[in-house]
């Protein structure tokens, strides 16, 4: 594909992301996702462990996510995903799950490298190709 093409086609997908929201308030809410996966309590340091970030910046996006409605804080600092948080965090796992697949299954990237450019690839597709992209790969089985 020419670099003009791709450039385009980066510029239309990230167009196409959802309602603004931001690749590092995704991150959040994926890992958010991840860490409840086994019903355990999440609080802001588990995030913070979990992404290598501290306490203090952790703490502000916690407050900007519950502003803008994605997930809550109760009075013991416990954090839930709300409904608006769940559906993009399930979203987010599912993406990054269908791109570190075809990497991994399709192209023969080696798992680690996978993981780490379905990180970054996860943020820029369109609803459209991470469909057709699930068709694909669902094809192959």
């Amino acid at each position: 594909m020419p670099i003009i093409d791709l450039l385009l086609y980066y510029k239309i997908a990230e167009g196409l992301k959802m309602k603004g929201i931001t690749q590092s308030k995704e991150d959040y809410l994926r890992v958010l996702l991840e860490l409840s996966d086994d019903g355990a309590e999440i609080h802001s340091i588990d995030i913070a462990h979990a992404l290598g970030f501290s306490r203090a910046s952790v703490s502000r996006m916690v407050k900007i996510l519950g502003e803008s409605g994605y997930l809550t804080k109760d009075d013991a600092g416990r954090l839930s995903l709300t409904e608006k948080g769940y559906n993009i965090a399930i979203s987010m796992k599912r993406r990054r799950s269908l791109i570190k697949g075809f990497l991994e299954d399709v192209l023969g990237v080696e798992p680690f490298i996978a993981e780490e450019e379905a990180c970054k690839i996860e943020h820029s597709i369109s609803e459209e190709t991470e469909r057709k992209l699930s068709k694909h790969l669902e094809n192959l089985k």
